[in-house]
This record gives C-alpha cells, structure tokens and sequence, in this order.
C-alpha cells in the first residue's frame, strides 16, 4: 500500500508515468505523501496505442466505417450501422409524435366530460407508446437479420482490436507484432508516440 511512498523517498522522481489504473492509485496516496512530508511528483498518464493492420483497416473500409466508429459500444455501433444502410425507414419516431397528438387532445376533451378517467386515458396512451416501441424493436430485430454477414464482421472487428471489451495491448502480445513487422513495429511507435503529450494514439498499417 505504501510501496510509492518508499520508493519516492529513496529514489525521488520529477514525474510517474502509468496507466490510468496506476495514476488513479498514486492519486489515492497523495494525502499520505503530504502527511509524511514527501514530494508527490508529477503523474503522466502513458498513451495508450491501437494497431490496425491492413486486413482490418479494408474491412473497416469495405463496412463503411470511420477509426472514431470503433470506439463506439458494440450493440450501439450495430444498431446506426443498420439504420444508416437500411432502404427502409426503421423509426416510428413521427407516428409516437401523432399518437403523443391524439392522447392529448382526447384528454383535453376527457377533462370537460369526467376528469377522472384522465388517469386512465394516460395509461391506455402509455400502453399504446409501449407497443409502438416493441415494433420498432422488431423492425430492428427484422432489418439485423438482412445484414448478418455484415454484422458478423463488425463484431469480429471489434473482438479483433477491442478483445473482450478492452484494449488490444492488455491482450495482444508485441511479439506477434515484432514477428510480423520487424524492427520497423518499434519505428513506428517511436514516430507515433509522444510521453508528454496524452491521447489515445491509432496507427493504421497501410
């Protein structure tokens, strides 16, 4: 627990560079460091980097999507995917708007006759918006299914370079890319990477 407080004062440092983990835990000791009188240095969050090689970057292409795309949550990025290469309309976004319409005017009308049946106009409406909702879920539901293949690559995609909802260097050991790419793997980091400067980094193999 205590492990950066002797290691700051036997062999101080001007910064800390780590993970976002990492800095979180120094950040819990600093009311410690203060304590005890010890210089808390500057923390760093180190970059974080994606790789994307060539066989990837043409699927992304051939599907249409952007890099930003990719940081999209996977269900999510399904769901715009397919209503953005859909030639059908899947909202029923314009007839909840007429329904949420009809409801209200027969409330106004309900007001003047018997006020105590608004309560149950509001749930007949509230029923009404629920069913809308569960067609347009399997309108949804219908239109996935035309784009499976489609689908199906975009999920690899993301298991590929996001493996088990993470990130790809949590996972994907550098030897297999020093064996892919030789020295010209640790050039190009060199060349993308800057220590002082935060952000995550993508580097698309082209």
């Amino acid at each position: 627990v205590i492990r950066p407080l002797y290691q700051e004062y036997i062999l101080p440092n001007l910064a800390y560079i780590g993970g976002g983990g990492e800095i979180a835990y120094w950040l819990e000791r600093k009311s410690q460091f203060a304590h005890f009188g010890i210089n808390f240095p500057m923390l760093i969050r180190r970059n974080s980097v994606l790789w994307i090689d060539k066989g990837n970057a043409k699927k992304l292409d051939k599907l249409g999507l952007k890099v930003a795309d990719l940081f999209t949550e996977t269900e999510t990025l399904i769901k715009e995917y397919v209503k953005a290469n859909s030639e059908n309309e899947l909202s029923l976004k314009e007839e909840k708007r007429q329904l949420h319409t009809i409801f209200e005017g027969i409330v106004e009308k309900i007001k003047e006759v018997d006020p105590t049946l608004v309560k149950t106009v509001k749930a007949e409406a509230a029923n009404q918006m629920n069913s809308l909702q569960g067609l347009e879920a399997r309108l949804l539901k219908a239109e996935k299914q035309r784009h499976e293949i489609e689908l199906n690559q975009i999920r690899g995609l993301k298991e590929k370079l996001f493996p088990g909802n993470g990130l790809q260097e949590r996972k994907d050991n550098f030897l297999n890319f020093y064996l892919r790419y030789g020295n010209s793997f640790f050039e190009t980091l060199m060349g993308e990477l800057d220590p002082l400067e935060e952000g995550f980094v993508v580097v698309v193999d082209e």
